[in-house]
């Protein structure tokens, strides 16, 4: 197992050069940490050394490079840009841009990082993350959330309505936010 995760988290290059990156792959990585935790309770996990930095080093460098390479300046959602080839299993328009689903997954990594954080006593980088979970849901509640279609869509340059493409990552997605918020979308019969 700690040889998978070092794997996965071993010079994460969420830019795409050298071999390529894939958008989910920051979120995919704390789900293997978060799961091996979980199975064998060792926490001291986020300080085993991948090169030369922590596990937790590495995670806090990928969030803090999500927001360098992906933060739209103009609201903060995260946006992977048009044809970049990051969503390796959706090819298609309206699944680009600023992604509701990899925005919902941005706002999970960035809570557990914060409690993380805060649990290894690291009260700045606890509050980074905290303060970047917060701004991120703000935006996309306010820029993403499709109240017709009862989900977060996908925020495009120069629209103001989101694209609805529902995949898998909506199931990942969920993690972000408590069932109060799909009450409303989930008809009574399912």
């Amino acid at each position: 197992t700690k040889l998978l995760i070092q794997l996965l988290l071993a010079d994460v290059d969420i830019t795409g050069t050298g071999g390529g990156a894939y958008a989910q792959g920051p979120f995919c990585g704390m789900e293997m940490v978060q799961r091996y935790m979980a199975t064998l309770g060792d926490r001291d996990c986020l300080q085993w050394r991948i090169g030369d930095r922590t596990m937790l080093q590495g995670l806090i460098d990928t969030g803090e490079e999500m927001q360098q390479h992906w933060r739209r300046q103009s609201d903060g959602l995260l946006d992977i840009g048009a044809g970049t080839g990051k969503m390796l299993e959706i090819q298609e328009d309206d699944y680009q841009h600023a992604i509701g689903a990899i925005n919902a997954m941005a706002v999970n990594y960035y809570t557990q990082l914060g409690a993380w954080c805060a649990d290894q006593n690291n009260a700045t980088c606890a509050a980074r993350f905290k303060s970047l979970e917060a701004e991120l849901k703000k935006q996309l509640n306010d820029k993403l959330r499709d109240d017709e279609a009862g989900w977060y869509g996908n925020g495009y340059p120069n629209e103001t309505r989101p694209r609805t493409v529902l995949s898998y990552h909506t199931l990942e997605a969920l993690k972000s936010f408590g069932p109060e918020r799909f009450a409303p979308a989930v008809p009574a019969d399912r």
